[in-house]
């Protein structure tokens, strides 16, 4: 009897380990999947972020913002149309 109960418990305590190994595994596989799905979105995203700043450089570039005036209707202003404002001094206020 006292051979069946050690038996049984070094079982148990063996069943009880593979599972924890069993769970460790998975839980690193799993763990590597979402590594290399947010290893790719951090790809994507970088590379937005480079498309999207050739875009602005674009868009600020003094070509475009000549042509997006020129289609608002803007001109250069006249020499009399030139307001030239007094700089203001503060005391670092």
């Amino acid at each position: 009897m006292r051979f069946f109960l050690f038996a049984l418990a070094a079982l148990g305590t063996l069943s009880w380990t593979g599972l924890r190994v069993v769970r460790a595994r998975h839980q690193a596989v799993a763990l590597g999947y979402e590594i290399a799905k947010e290893t790719d979105r951090q790809r994507a995203l970088t590379e937005e972020l480079r498309r999207l700043r050739i875009d602005r450089a674009a868009l600020l570039s003094p070509a475009a913002l000549e042509h997006v005036a020129k289609e608002a209707g803007l001109r250069v202003p006249q020499p009399d149309q030139v307001v030239v404002l007094a700089e203001e001094v503060t005391d670092g206020r």
